[in-house]
């Protein structure tokens, strides 16, 4: 029940025509196939996330590439990496902005790298729930990547913080899953999402006592903790 999206890195140190003088010309050529190919022979795919910051758009001929992503997949979403705008930023390894009138996805990583390293250092629980929370109130997603293993698993302390996670979120869940940011700009006191005519209030800081809550244009009808 997942959908299916493919993560396509533009830059490519192995191909002999890439940003070798005229021949790269002969590369876009190749990159625009193969993006093609992806989107036409292996079913709907519902996301494409690209990669090589710091291109340009003329760097991958993108204004073409993107059309013709759009024509072979309408619904397809696309994110900011190809030198154009497309349909949502991706800050890296840092909280976007409270940002609503655009869509934005912080993609950060749960250890140092995005490649599996034995012993690296890996982000704690509360590190981590801090990073889901920060992005949710600022009306961003969060997509934390795990680097598998050679054999193809998960590591064990990876898959442990996980479901230490999925264990917050079946308790809490409702004040992350389909939340807008706000009403209330984020502060290192307390952070808010809200659905339909619920607010939900994350207090960041148990020092401060009390936190008063700016003055909404609707009347509370209650409130409570959510659990």
């Amino acid at each position: 029940g997942v959908p299916f999206g493919i993560y396509y890195s533009q830059p490519d140190w192995y191909h002999p025509d890439y940003r070798n003088g005229d021949r790269h010309a002969r590369y876009l050529s190749y990159l625009h196939g193969q993006v093609e190919e992806l989107l036409t022979r292996y079913g709907r795919v519902y996301s494409w996330f690209f990669d090589g910051l710091g291109g340009k758009a003329e760097d991958w001929d993108a204004p073409r590439l993107l059309a013709m992503m759009r024509q072979r997949m309408p619904d397809l979403v696309i994110n900011n990496r190809a030198g154009l705008p497309a349909d949502y930023d991706t800050p890296e390894n840092r909280v976007g902005f409270f940002q609503n009138q655009r869509p934005w996805e912080t993609c950060a990583t749960i250890t140092r790298q995005w490649a599996y390293k034995p012993d690296d250092r890996m982000r704690s629980l509360e590190e981590c729930l801090q990073l889901l929370i920060s992005c949710a109130v600022g009306d961003g997603n969060l997509l934390l990547n795990v680097g598998p293993m050679p054999d193809g698993r998960i590591a064990p302390e990876q898959a442990g913080l996980l479901l230490q996670l999925g264990d917050w979120l079946k308790k809490n869940g409702s004040s992350i899953y389909g939340t807008r940011g706000g009403p209330w700009e984020p502060n290192p006191a307390y952070v808010s999402t809200n659905r339909g005519k619920t607010v939900y209030v994350h207090v960041l800081d148990g020092s401060v006592n009390p936190i008063k809550l700016p003055a909404l244009t609707t009347k509370i009808s209650s409130a409570r903790l959510l659990s």
